[in-house]
């Protein structure tokens, strides 16, 4: 019976081991860290602190591979609304030309061609924001997937994700300051116990369209 006790002891006692090896060698764990801020000129050049933003970490093992992926679709979206967003400045400069067609000669066909433009444009305008919700859907489902944790930044601009284990991920987070709009796509590698990502001016992706 004292054998059994001892051999059960040694099968704990390596056991333990065994997990105490497995969490803190093989499956290392750090922080993801850093500060998010924009240099806004407002007067004069400040540094402002982009504060109460979601921030999002994906854990994906191929980082570049997604990034090439989501590149692909905004070149092919940007050029769609580059050209609608062309087609619609015309559209409004035949708004003007119609309009003072009407005011001059005041007829029915006159009128009928300004607000024929007006509906036009009003189209164009529509296909454009069409777009860019269609640009932004396919960016998020291929994003979705690799979600692996989400939180906010501080009143600081501050934000943080504990225990992530080492690997590679990619950050992303907004701004929305003084009516412009940019966010952050970034990749990052946990091989440390801190592994800071500042978030600024200087690294901005601009991935999804306002």
């Amino acid at each position: 019976m004292k054998k059994v006790a001892i051999l059960v002891g040694v099968v704990l006692v390596i056991l333990g081991g065994s997990v105490f090896i497995t969490k803190y060698y093989f499956h290392k764990e750090g922080k993801v860290l850093g500060d998010i801020y924009v240099s806004v000129k407002s007067g004069e050049l400040k540094r402002v602190a982009v504060a109460g933003v979601n921030v999002v970490l994906y854990r994906v093992d191929n980082p570049d591979a997604v990034l090439q992926q989501i590149g692909s679709i905004q070149k092919q979206y940007i050029k769609l609304i580059t050209e609608g967003e062309r087609e619609y400045r015309e559209t409004v400069n035949e708004i003007q030309q119609r309009s003072d067609e009407y005011t001059k000669f005041r007829d029915s066909c006159s009128e009928e061609a300004y607000e024929q433009s007006i509906s036009k444009s009003a189209e164009k305008k529509l296909q454009i924001k069409q777009l860019k919700a269609e640009h932004n859907s396919k960016i998020e489902g291929i994003l979705a997937p690799f979600i692996y944790k989400e939180g906010k930044s501080d009143a600081n601009g501050h934000y943080e994700f504990s225990d992530a284990p080492y690997g590679k991920y990619i950050v992303y987070s907004y701004y929305s300051i003084f009516e412009e709009n940019g966010d952050w796509l970034y990749p990052v590698e946990v091989n440390n116990k801190e592994n800071r990502m500042d978030l600024t001016n200087k690294n901005m992706t601009k991935v999804f369209l306002y």
